[in-house]
């Protein structure tokens, strides 16, 4: 959820380019990083039984460091991607997402 509500607000965001945030990322409106999926080590949470094996995406390594080294030389670039975001969002997920954005906004502006 933390990537949707980045996006929301505007914020270009760097993802892997597997796994469920496949759902709403696109090169147009994020930085995707390459990534192999690996077994967690550790237990699953007590969420119920789990449809396959527990797994996270690994993102390579030197390309994450490429693409953290582009977005901060290009924050115009960066800056523009987050717009594209915002209103893909908008357009595609409206609702709990962008009410939650315009809260934190006023929240930090206001200082509660």
């Amino acid at each position: 959820m933390l990537l949707l509500e980045a996006m929301a607000c505007g914020k270009p965001v760097i993802t892997s380019a597997r796994g469920p945030s496949q759902a709403f990322c696109s090169e147009q409106t994020a930085y995707l990083v390459s990534a192999r999926e690996e077994i967690v080590p550790d237990e699953p949470p007590p969420l119920g039984k789990l449809t396959g094996p527990f797994t996270w995406f690994e993102p390579a390594p030197a390309e994450l460091v490429r693409t953290l080294r582009h977005v901060y030389d290009h924050r115009k670039e960066a800056a523009q991607r987050g717009l594209l975001a915002a209103k893909h969002i908008r357009q595609h997920f409206p609702g709990r997402v962008s009410r939650k954005c315009t809260m934190d906004r006023i929240c930090f502006h206001t200082k509660q």
